[in-house]
């Protein structure tokens, strides 16, 4: 177990890097069970060094592992200072093309910055304009409506006029087909306003009137037709006369 224990550390001790030289070389009155037990202290978990620890004590040559573990140590450090060494210029190097991407990496950062500011500007303003083209479809919308029920009323608008005209035109038989055509049809429509309401009100006093000034102008009618009609009689009955005895004279002649 001594031998390969001792082979195992020889092959852990002597892997070296590529580049610089990591080989352990074990202290000349070094034997193989402290080789061993540096192997197992530099290969075992934290747990299990208590046990390596109390079987160096049970052998009872510590001074000697101890010289034999500061050697290592040693060994150890003179590595490090090679691979340090070693890779000083390669850290350097590493150091000065970090610093030439932290210099590019800031001015990224300020372009990156730069362009989220043009971005949350242009984001502001498109945010604008979205909340004007809602108001302003809002606005189309309202005057689209607006417009749709202006042409719904405007009938009864000028249906009203055209109406107040025959009045004054004392043309009642058209009044009166105008005032149907606007309570039947057209007011029906746009019941809903106010201002309809209002004109519907005023509907019955336009036929009350329509009805009296027409029974007025139709019994002034019927006045002229007493007065002129014994004139008409008269003349009536001369021309039948004057027609009856040329109708005579003209089967006598014959």
């Amino acid at each position: 177990m001594d031998g390969s224990s001792l082979a195992s550390t020889k092959d852990t001790a002597g892997e070296s890097s590529d580049t610089a030289s990591t080989s352990y070389q074990p202290a000349p009155d070094m034997s193989a069970e402290q080789e061993f037990f540096l192997y197992e202290l530099e290969t075992t978990d934290s747990g299990s060094i208590g046990l390596v620890l109390r079987a160096i004590y049970d052998c009872g040559d510590v001074r000697k592992f101890s010289r034999a573990l500061e050697h290592r140590i040693h060994q150890y450090d003179r590595n490090i200072q090679k691979v340090c060494s070693f890779h000083y210029q390669g850290f350097v190097d590493s150091m000065k093309e970090l610093l030439l991407l932290k210099d590019r990496c800031g001015g990224i950062k300020d372009d990156a910055t730069y362009i989220d500011s043009q971005i949350q500007a242009a984001s502001e303003d498109l945010s604008k304009k979205s909340e004007e083209i809602v108001k302003y479809r809002k606005l189309v919308k309202n005057a689209s409506t607006a417009i749709d029920q202006i042409s719904v009323c405007l009938p009864v608008l000028e249906n009203y006029a055209k109406l107040q005209e025959l009045m004054q035109l004392k043309k009642y038989y058209q009044a009166l087909k105008v005032l149907e055509e606007l309570e039947h049809t057209h007011l029906a429509l746009v019941e809903k306003y106010r201002f309809t309401q209002i004109l519907a009100k005023t509907m019955s006093p336009v036929r009350s009137e329509i009805k009296v000034k027409a029974y007025s102008e139709f019994k002034d009618f019927l006045e002229n037709i007493k007065k002129v009609a014994c004139r008409v009689g008269r003349h009536a009955s001369r021309c039948v006369r004057g027609f009856s005895s040329g109708y005579t004279n003209y089967i006598v002649s014959n």
